[in-house]
């Protein structure tokens, strides 16, 4: 089970050579602020194509320059948890965390049932009926987590999941993320500016690094 991405992307002035091999394990990418992590995220994602090179999921190629092969987002069993969250403002937390189980095709009664069993375990059962404006930041970044989390994705990539979240949550809620992403098989990418995220969730770390004529990946400094 991997993730297997070469290749090279421009957008803009950013020039992002992305040479990335990803297992069954959780891997931290780190790196300066504007250097291009979320791009990665969003790469991998289908939000963006590469312009040459190659992207392959378990074994199966999802983006490829040269065929111009290209699977969209909704057929890439990738989860992707925003740094910003991205729910639903007019939905409910749970109906927010269905919406993929939905997508999926399971019915409306046993998604919404598994959604709520999600929030209950990440301490925010009583919150489903909120929409997103009455959630705090923490709150909405919880229920932001349990979407992304609930339909068991193929690949899953986390964009500074815990950034809304204060310290003593924060610590609280790196032990049961690390809990979570071990239990779920196949390649998870975070990205976090917190070296305490990388020790203790992660399995190791990469870095992205200006060259002097494009972003790279290299294996993160000890």
């Amino acid at each position: 089970m991997s993730l297997e991405l070469h290749g090279l992307l421009t957008l803009g002035s950013l020039r992002l050579e992305a040479h990335l091999e990803v297992g069954d394990e959780i891997v931290a990418v780190t790196g300066a602020n504007g250097i291009g992590k979320t791009t990665l995220l969003r790469l991998i994602a289908g939000l963006l194509a590469l312009d040459s090179g190659s992207l392959r999921l378990h074994g199966r190629l999802l983006d490829e320059a040269a065929s111009g092969l290209f699977v969209p987002p909704h057929r890439r069993q990738v989860g992707l948890m925003f740094q910003d969250h991205v729910l639903f403002p007019f939905s409910t937390a749970l109906e927010n965390v269905a919406f993929p189980l939905r997508r999926q095709g399971l019915g409306a009664t046993e998604a919404r049932r598994r959604a709520q069993r999600q929030l209950d375990h990440y301490g925010i059962g009583a919150l489903a009926d909120r929409r997103p404006p009455q959630l705090s930041g923490g709150e909405a970044q919880r229920v932001a987590l349990a979407r992304a989390l609930v339909g068991r994705p193929a690949a899953l990539l986390l964009d500074e999941p815990l950034s809304a979240l204060d310290a003593g949550a924060r610590a609280e809620f790196r032990r049961l993320l690390r809990d979570q992403l071990s239990a779920l098989p196949g390649p998870k990418v975070l990205v976090s500016h917190d070296q305490l995220d990388s020790a203790q969730i992660c399995d190791r770390a990469v870095t992205l690094c200006w060259n002097g004529s494009a972003v790279v990946i290299r294996p993160a400094p000890p």
